[in-house]
C-alpha cells in the first residue's frame, strides 16, 4: 500500500522573480518503508519534506497521503490530516522547556482541541518508557541533554499514532552515540508499528542503513 504518492510535483516560489525548487518529482513510499533523503543544501530536500507534511503546496502536480489527494483539501481539513496522520521530527526540537517532558509529549493532542483522558496520557507514558524517558516525565524539557530532548520529541511525534514520521536532520545537533541511539530508536518503531519513516539526513551513516535511499540535486531526484 503507498502511503505517500507524488506525481510530477513542482515548487515555484515567487512572483515576479520566480525560483523553482523542484522539477517534476514523482515519487511513492510503501507502508512501513524507512526511507532517507540525501542532497547537497540547497538541493529542494525541506522542500519536498514540507510538501509530504502539508507544510506547504505543491505549485503543480498531485500529492496524495494514504490515498487523499491533498490538493483538494481545505486549511482544516489539512491540519486534521497533519496531525492525526504525520509526525515531524526536526533538527531543533522546539520543546517547550517551561513544561515537563510529559506536557510537551502531550502537546499535538491538546492542540486538537481533545480532551487529555487518562488512556491518552498513559499512552503518553508508554510513549516515554519507549525511548528511555519514562523516568524523567515530570522533569522540565529546559533540563535535559540534547539526546534526551530530541527522544522527547520523537515521543511527542507519536502521540497521535500517526502512520508517517518525516524528519529533517533529526541527529543534526547530536554526538556519535546520541545519533546511533536515536537511528535504533526509529527502526524499533518502524519494526514494531509499522511506521513509514521519511527522513533528511547529511549522514551517510544513517542513510546506508535505510531501506531505500532518495537522492535529490538542484530540485530533481537524480536516485
Amino acid at each position: 500500500m503507498k502511503v505517500i504518492e507524488l506525481y510530477n510535483v513542482n515548487k515555484i516560489y515567487g512572483k515576479d522573480i520566480k525560483t523553482q525548487a523542484l522539477y517534476d518529482i514523482t515519487l511513492n513510499v510503501e507502508k512501513g518503508e524507512f526511507v532517507s533523503i540525501i542532497g547537497q543544501s540547497g538541493s529542494g530536500k525541506s522542500t519536498l519534506l514540507n510538501i509530504v507534511g502539508t507544510l506547504d503546496k505543491a505549485s503543480t502536480g498531485s500529492v496524495s497521503i494514504n490515498g487523499k489527494d491533498i490538493s483538494s483539501l481545505n486549511k482544516k481539513d489539512l491540519a486534521d490530516l497533519r496531525n492525526k496522520e504525520i509526525g515531524f521530527v526536526f533538527q531543533f526540537h522546539y520543546l517547550l522547556p517551561e513544561f515537563t517532558v510529559l506536557e510537551n509529549v502531550l502537546m499535538p493532542y491538546e492542540i486538537s482541541g481533545m480532551k487529555v483522558s487518562k488512556a491518552v496520557k498513559d499512552h503518553a507514558i508508554e510513549l516515554l518508557n519507549l525511548v528511555g524517558l519514562k523516568n524523567y516525565m515530570n522533569k522540565y524539557a529546559g533540563n535535559l541533554s540534547g539526546g534526551q530532548q530530541q527522544r522527547t520529541a520523537i515521543a511527542r511525534a507519536l502521540i497521535n499514532n500517526p502512520s508517517i514520521v518525516l524528519a529533517d536532520e533529526p541527529t543534526g545537533n547530536l554526538d556519535t552515540k546520541s545519533t546511533r541511539e536515536v537511528y535504533e530508536l526509529f527502526r524499533d518503531i518502524n519494526t514494531n508499528m509499522k511506521t513509514t519513516f521519511m527522513i533528511i539526513t547529511h549522514d551517510n551513516r544513517i542513510a546506508e542503513k535505510t531501506d531505500r535511499v532518495i537522492e535529490i540535486s538542484d530540485g530533481r531526484i537524480i536516485n
